[in-house]
């Protein structure tokens, strides 16, 4: 299992870096409407298998639809009808997901779940759609490439803070835990996570993200120190790589709990020794928005 873990994560890792740095802007969203997409049918899977009813279809298709338009809004401003500029596509979508929930639900006469229907389907789109969501901001938000160029730097130097940092965090506090766990945090939520796992983690984060911030941080023209183009110091970015790391652990309890709640051990067998794309994304899921209004604070 360790092995397939160690292959898996190579691959993944090495598809991440060259997507970050050869991948042209304009299918940044294609990507990420995928990865959504994988992962909301697994989140529904989860439901079904538990027989806790959903529409799968339906939040599968809103939550690539919510990443598809955040992608045409940065990368072609003005092209979306005004009603869905400035943030109100998100919006838009959750008002129209609610009533074709809510017309969908009323022919069913053996639904004897309608409310159950209705939250789990909507908490799905939340849960990843909106959370994935912010990976997409992170990259695009600062230095808005053209459609047709690469990324830009301050979005791959984001990009990549945010998985390096989480997913090193990931990686310390399994090893860490592994050799010198002995103190249970949740067994009820996550057996195998343990408090020194959690500080092999933090720490790991820790570092990594100094790391980075050291190897990417220059110098601007006015003399101040800047990552990518928020200014930022030494102090900042251990604190903000501190916190993205226990924001990353708390989303790995969030799934460990749905999944500890539909009785399942993963999202899917998608990747080998790790599971499903929900299985990998999990920790990101919170990490994205807080990196990215932390970025938001600071600029």
């Amino acid at each position: 299992m360790l092995n397939q873990r160690l292959i898996s994560g190579g691959l993944l890792g090495s598809s991440f870096l060259l997507a970050v740095f050869f991948l042209p802007a304009f299918c940044v969203g294609p990507v990420m409407m995928a990865l959504v997409s994988f992962a909301l049918w697994e989140f529904y899977g989860l439901l079904a298998a538990a027989g806790i009813p959903s529409f799968r279809v339906i939040g599968t298709a809103t939550g690539a639809a919510w990443v598809g338009l955040t992608a045409i809004g940065y990368l072609t401003p003005g092209r979306l009808p005004g009603f869905l500029a400035s943030g109100e596509a998100e919006m838009f979508l959750l008002a129209l997901l609610v009533v074709v929930i809510c017309v969908r639900i009323f022919p069913q006469k053996n639904n004897v779940q309608p409310l159950m229907t209705l939250a789990c389907t909507v908490f799905g789109v939340l849960y990843v759609a909106f959370f994935l969501n912010y990976i997409l901001k992170i990259v695009l938000a600062w230095d808005t490439p053209v459609w047709s160029a690469h990324i830009g730097r301050t979005g791959r130097i984001y990009a990549l803070f945010l998985v390096v940092v989480v997913k090193v965090t990931d990686i310390g506090a399994f090893f860490v835990g592994r050799s010198l766990g002995r103190h249970k945090m949740f067994p009820r939520i996550s057996p195998g996570k343990s408090w020194e796992g959690l500080a092999g983690g933090l720490l790991s984060g820790v570092a990594v993200g100094l790391v980075l911030y050291g190897f990417f941080r220059l110098p601007g023209a006015d003399g101040v120190i800047r990552f990518g183009m928020i200014s930022m110091t030494w102090i900042q970015a251990g604190v903000l790589s501190l916190m993205l790391s226990g924001v990353g652990v708390l989303g790995d309890l969030v799934e460990s709990l749905l999944k500890r709640a539909t009785s399942a051990k993963d999202s899917g067998t998608l990747i080998p020794g790790m599971g499903g794309i929900l299985d990998v994304l999990d920790s990101l899921l919170l990490g994205a928005p807080c990196l990215y209004y932390c970025f938001r604070v600071l600029s």
